[in-house]
C-alpha cells in the first residue's frame, strides 16, 4: 500500500534547468533547453555554480507544486523530498530554506549524495520498503562520473516512479509520466499507480 509520495527538487519541483541556462548565457554558453547540463557543455561556470550551490535557493518553484503536495497531504499521504542535493555541504539547509514557507507539508527530507546513492529507487526501497512509496522525479537513477551526476542511460524504472518529462529522459520507456503539477493532469497519471 502506498503511504509516501516523494518529490525530487531540481528539474521536478523546481525549474533548475532554466535557471542554470540563464546563468550560463551570461558567459556565452548555451547547452540548449533540451540538453542535460554537464561539465562538458556547461564548462567552468557550471562547475562553479554547482560548487556555490545557491541555485538551490534561486531557482523557481514549478506552478502548482505546493498545491499538489497540500492536496496529497489532505488525502492522507505522507509527502517527502528525495533529492541529489546532498553532494553539497549546504544541500539540505538550502533545500529546507527553499521550502521554508511550506516545510511543514513534508514529513521527510532526504538529500542524497549521488556518489554514495546514485539510485534513489534503491535508497527508498531500503529505507521504506518496496511497494510503500511513489517517487516523482526526472532522473531517479543517475550515472556518476568524475563526481558529477549524469543521466542514467540503460534505465528500467519500477512502476512506482512517476517520471517528470524532460528531454533527457525521453529515451526511458516508462508508462507513468507527467509534464506539470496541474491538478487534473497530475491526478490522471497518479491514480492508476495507486491501484
Amino acid at each position: 500500500m502506498i503511504k509516501h509520495i516523494f518529490f525530487d527538487m531540481d528539474d521536478t519541483a523546481f525549474d533548475t534547468h532554466n535557471f542554470m541556462l540563464c546563468h550560463l548565457m551570461n558567459y556565452g554558453i548555451y547547452p540548449g533547453t533540451d540538453t542535460f547540463i554537464t561539465p562538458e557543455n556547461g564548462k567552468q561556470p557550471f562547475i562553479d555554480l554547482l560548487a556555490e550551490g545557491t541555485f538551490m535557493l534561486n531557482a523557481n518553484m514549478r506552478p502548482y507544486f505546493i498545491q499538489t503536495v497540500a492536496m496529497l497531504v489532505r488525502d492522507g499521504f505522507s509527502a517527502g523530498i528525495c533529492t541529489h542535493r546532498g553532494y553539497h555541504e549546504k544541500g539540505e539547509r538550502y533545500t529546507r530554506k527553499s521550502l521554508e514557507k511550506h516545510l511543514s507539508l513534508f514529513d521527510h527530507v532526504h538529500c542524497l549524495n549521488s556518489v554514495e546513492h546514485p539510485d534513489k529507487v534503491a535508497f527508498l526501497n531500503a529505507t521504506y520498503g518496496e511497494g510503500t512509496w511513489i517517487l516523482v522525479d526526472d532522473n531517479p537513477v543517475t550515472a556518476v562520473r568524475d563526481s558529477f551526476t549524469r543521466v542514467g542511460v540503460n534505465v528500467v524504472l519500477p512502476k512506482n516512479v512517476l517520471l517528470f518529462d524532460k528531454a533527457w529522459n525521453l529515451h526511458i520507456k516508462h508508462p507513468h509520466r507527467i509534464s506539470s503539477f496541474d491538478r487534473q493532469h497530475f491526478l490522471e497519471n497518479l491514480l492508476p499507480m495507486l491501484n
